[in-house]
């Protein structure tokens, strides 16, 4: 019986269902993982703001005292790096450095300025102003008002747009155009961009500036004409500008080199000198960013939650697979060798549990396509069953046990003592075997017993050491009943 008893098998199914049973406690770690998770997330981005907004403190720049010469040496350093981070950034930025050089699109725009000047010989007394009128018109092309418009069509940053000013050149000095420019009245203005739809615009965006300008030009330097004389869109290659790109890539490269070799020569006090101005530019710069705002992550929020459930799950597994009371479809014929005359099902009106019916559910899962008799046909069942037991015996009494007979098991035993009384047969119930003894004088006076045990309470262990009293008294065990409780 010991070897069937250490054998008993586990079914996962009821495994898994006994476990989602326990949804309550599943849901529980759920929330308080998933408020962990939050928390730690809170937590993590408020220090997060806190750096941002209280930097580490850093030596300041005023407490550095430096000799002449080592002063001298720090600010040529920080000199340098600044040439250095200026060609950083233009090379990162700069339309020019952008464009393909091997072909990009350039609008030509060509006006010609006519001031109608005539000059009477031999009295020279008239200027000519057409030079200061082309200046003017071209000087429009870098207004405020210009560089407003300039930003909305090519949705630049507005602290790029110097260097979005050399999309529009004024003095033709990339390419070729082939029109003679020694012509003072001649105004050429050259657009460049890598996209033919954007240098249209700008090119529109020029013609529009250059006309509003002559009001104003004619108030300075009197009446004159404006006239259109060239307008076209190309898609050219330009050696001049690819050699414009590599100077600049080759001069970062210097840069880098002389920085290193520079850093490589300064002393350690002027080194925290560098580092001390270093920091204040950062300060500086830190101070026009947007403080971010401390967050709470969803999805470490989410993986919290899933992370609970999960483990509460497996705990609970754990101590199903560690557990030692006996389950309701437990087979007594394999593990114990006695009969199962039947389960009987209770119903757990103790108290009543908020959505009570989840509990139904898992429970109908747990238990499904198995036949489950109502009490009294379960009753009824057992009785008949002690009754074929009885007469093959030839016992006319029989006794009744269990490990822990509660108020549902001795409700059960009354019952099965009216239908019992009626074949003639006396049923007599007393307490534990295990722990009263004149409970187990009774059990060897009347030589017959049946065991009614309680799902989930009572142990296998104590019904195995009842079945072997009962083995040493002489006592012969007719069969058990098991008795289990089932959620409103």
């Amino acid at each position: 019986m010991e070897k069937n008893f250490e054998e008993r098998e586990i079914n996962l199914m009821d495994m898994f269902w006994a476990a989602c049973l326990k949804w309550r406690q599943i849901v529980l770690w759920a929330v308080i993982f998933a408020l962990l998770a939050g928390g730690f997330s809170y937590l993590k981005s408020a220090k997060a703001v806190r750096a941002a907004v209280q930097p580490e403190e850093e030596i300041a720049l005023e407490d550095i005292k430096l000799e002449k010469d080592s002063k001298r040496n720090a600010m040529a350093f920080l000199q340098y790096k600044q040439m250095y981070e200026e060609q950083i950034r233009y090379n990162e930025k700069a339309p020019l450095m952008q464009l393909n050089a091997n072909g990009f699109y350039r609008e030509v725009i060509s006006y010609y300025v006519d001031n109608h000047f005539l000059v009477e010989y031999p009295v020279m007394s008239k200027n000519n102003y057409i030079n200061a009128m082309v200046e003017t018109y071209q000087a429009t092309l870098r207004s405020e008002e210009f560089m407003t418009r300039l930003i909305e069509v090519t949705g630049i940053d507005e602290k790029d747009i110097s260097y979005e000013t050399e999309r529009i050149d004024c003095v033709n000095k990339y390419g070729t155009i082939n029109m003679p420019v020694n012509d003072p009245g001649i105004m050429m203005i050259s657009i460049y961009s890598d996209d033919e739809q954007e240098c249209l615009e700008l090119a529109e965006l020029v013609k529009e500036f250059i006309i509003s300008e002559k009001a104003t030009v004619t108030e300075k330097f009197g009446e004159h004409d404006i006239i259109l004389i060239e307008e076209s869109c190309s898609c050219i290659s330009d050696a001049d500008l690819f050699k414009y790109q590599q100077d600049n890539i080759s001069r970062l490269s210097t840069y880098a080199t002389s920085l290193e070799t520079m850093k490589g020569k300064l002393t350690d006090e002027e080194l925290s000198y560098v580092n001390a101005a270093g920091k204040e530019q950062e300060v500086e710069e830190e101070q026009e960013v947007d403080v971010p705002a401390v967050t709470v992550s969803k999805k470490l929020i989410v993986v919290g939650f899933v992370g609970g459930a999960v483990l509460a799950f497996l705990v609970i597994v754990l101590l199903y697979l560690l557990n030692s009371r006996l389950r309701l479809e437990d087979n007594f014929e394999r593990i114990y060798e006695i009969k199962l005359l039947g389960n009987v099902i209770v119903h757990d009106d103790e108290k009543k549990k908020w959505f009570a019916f989840i509990d139904r559910i898992f429970y109908r899962l747990r238990h499904l396509n198995k036949r489950y008799f109502q009490k009294e046909e379960a009753v009824s069942m057992i009785a008949a069953g002690i009754r074929i037991g009885a007469k093959k015996q030839g016992a006319s009494k029989v006794y009744v046990t269990g490990t822990a007979l509660e108020k549902e098991e001795k409700s059960i035993i009354e019952q099965l003592k009216k239908e019992l009384k009626k074949s003639g047969i006396e049923l007599v119930s007393g307490g534990s075997i295990l722990y009263d003894a004149e409970a187990l004088e009774k059990l060897a006076e009347t030589g017959f017993t049946v065991l009614v045990e309680r799902a989930g309470v009572a142990l296998y262990s104590q019904i195995a050491e009842e079945i072997d009293i009962c083995g040493h008294q002489g006592v012969k065990v007719l069969g058990a009943v098991v008795v289990a409780k089932q959620p409103l």
